[in-house]
């Protein structure tokens, strides 16, 4: 049989191999022959085993590297598989091209020379590849140190036992988040080998033994889990993901890491609350998307302080909270959706401020649904008179509006608009905390009640009437009642009240608003 032809079939049989992935194993001690290109012969040869790590994890073969002539010779496979190499074979040409990226290595079998990225180049020690034949099995064996270093890797040598450590450093590619900003994807050159640790609300991801050529702050690549991140080279082989964590948000409880063979993820996973009810509570606006704003008071704020209170009072009666943002960022009405319905949540509760371009006596509080009937309906009249009997504002009711968050959630889902920022009246309240916290507390009472309605209602605070100056003449102004006769511009004295009444009143939170606030608040 010609050279040639038997390097054909050896080809073809190699590719079969590779496609199956199965390999026949060199036994221990077992003679091992080198093919003689001038004489077409195999001829035992004399040669020690050598164990392999990659990247400091002990790396196996079904056939042995083999240290012959003070060189390392490893099958072709091994170089392929852990580098991420390409290997193909010109039969003519007894050559075999590996390649990974932009670096090539062509050997010749039975040849001291190579090439590496086009140019010519001696072997170390002369030492060629070759084909190795050993119990029936053949296979190409290749010079470690010369293929993996031309691929971009690092080769260290070590004594008793002989051992070849190879090295390679990964690498940042990309920093991705998902439509419904629960997941990040980190994609890397290689695959991805991560060390977690936590300190207070700081999630710590090491990728081990990779480098950076600079930091990068990712703080926009926005996620419901984390309010701020960036990544940047800890030491000489580590590249450190630092993520802030919302509030809500922990490692192991409904935050979770993956590795991959591209790289690792960083998720939001829905917490096991062991049958608890989830309720989405979404602050409209944010970030760059302020919403209504006038007189300096811009509406992304006041939806997220109402809120945050929201999410507090629905934790404290049990309820499990998911918040569309905690503080001024980014994400989409979609986003918003996704996540709710990610979570496969039970209700879903926008809050917003309003506005009209058309007038600037519009007044009042109304709720919003897709469409009336059945449970998005029964939850919005409930929200939508607890919120009333909180503030004392008109009523403007429940209505039906196309609008995303509603139409787009897979739970009964409401929108609440608190009031009209274009409207002095109302804007002068929303403008105040005070006003916030009661508006806090009428949303939670009417999600509460329907939740639970047989429920303890959360006690509004009680309102102390601020002291206004007296006037400078002896006489009170005067101001006439609707009946025409006159009273005195100034509240009226508190009735006392008896020991059993004041047993029953409970722990409030006493504000003193302006004399402003209060004709249009407290009286």
């Amino acid at each position: 049989m010609t050279l040639k032809k038997h390097f054909l079939i050896l080809a073809a049989c190699l590719v079969c191999l590779f496609s199956i992935f199965v390999f026949s194993a060199f036994a221990e001690d077992e003679i091992i022959s080198f093919y003689d290109f001038e004489k077409n012969t195999y001829n035992a040869i004399s040669y020690s085993r050598v164990a392999m790590t990659y990247n400091r994890k002990e790396l196996k073969s079904d056939v042995p590297a083999i240290l012959v002539s003070g060189r390392t010779l490893v099958p072709v496979r091994v170089i392929s598989e852990t580098l991420g190499a390409t290997v193909t074979f010109d039969g003519a040409k007894h050559q075999v091209n590996i390649k990974k990226g932009s670096n090539t290595v062509v050997l010749t079998l039975g040849s001291a020379k190579a090439q590496k990225n086009g140019k010519t180049v001696e072997l170390p020690d002369g030492v060629p590849a070759t084909l190795a034949e050993s119990g029936g099995a053949e296979r190409t064996m290749i010079p470690l140190r010369f293929v993996a270093e031309g691929l971009g890797a690092e080769v260290d040598w070590k004594e008793n036992p002989a051992t070849a450590i190879i090295t390679q450093k990964n690498s940042v590619i990309s920093v991705t988040n998902s439509k419904s900003n629960r997941v990040i994807t980190v994609k890397t050159a290689l695959p991805a080998v991560v060390k977690t640790s936590v300190e207070g609300k700081k999630l710590y991801i090491d990728l081990q033994i990779s480098e950076v050529s600079s930091g990068y702050d990712f703080s926009k690549v926005a996620a419901v889990f984390y309010s701020g991140g960036k990544y940047y080279k800890l030491d000489d082989e580590t590249v450190r993901f630092e993520f802030n964590l919302r509030d809500s948000f922990s490692l192991g409880k409904n935050v979770a890491v993956e590795t991959s063979s591209t790289g690792f993820k960083v998720s939001a996973v829905r917490e096991k609350n062991d049958g608890k009810i989830i309720v989405v509570v979404d602050p409209g606006h944010g970030y760059g998307d302020p919403g209504a704003t006038y007189k300096g008071v811009d509406e992304k704020v006041v939806n997220l302080e109402v809120a945050l209170q929201v999410e507090e009072y629905l934790k404290k009666e049990g309820i499990t909270v998911i918040m569309t943002r905690n503080d001024d960022s980014r994400i989409t009405l979609v986003e918003r959706a996704l996540l709710a319905n990610e979570y496969q949540a039970d209700y879903y509760v926008s809050i917003h401020s309003n506005a009209s371009t058309t007038t600037n006596t519009a007044s009042g509080i109304e709720t919003y649904i897709i469409k009336k009937g059945g449970k998005a309906e029964t939850l919005a009249n409930s929200v939508q008179k607890a919120v009333i009997f909180a503030t004392g504002a008109k009523d403007r009711g429940v209505k039906e509006e196309n609008l995303a968050v509603l139409r787009d959630t897979n739970m009964p889902a409401v929108l609440v608009e608190m009031g009209f920022l274009s409207t002095e009246a109302d804007r002068l309240l929303l403008a105040t905390h005070e006003y916030r916290s009661i508006l806090a507390i009428g949303i939670s009472n009417g999600v509460l009640n329907h939740i639970f309605p047989e429920r303890e209602q959360i006690p509004l605070p009680v309102v102390e009437k601020p002291e206004e100056e007296e006037p400078e003449d002896e006489e009170s102004v005067k101001e006439p009642e609707e009946n025409g006769e006159t009273r005195d511009n100034k509240p009226a004295e508190e009735p006392v009240k008896n020991e059993s009444e004041t047993d029953k009143t409970p722990a409030s939170i006493i504000f003193k608003p302006s004399p402003e606030i209060w004709r249009k608040f407290g009286e």
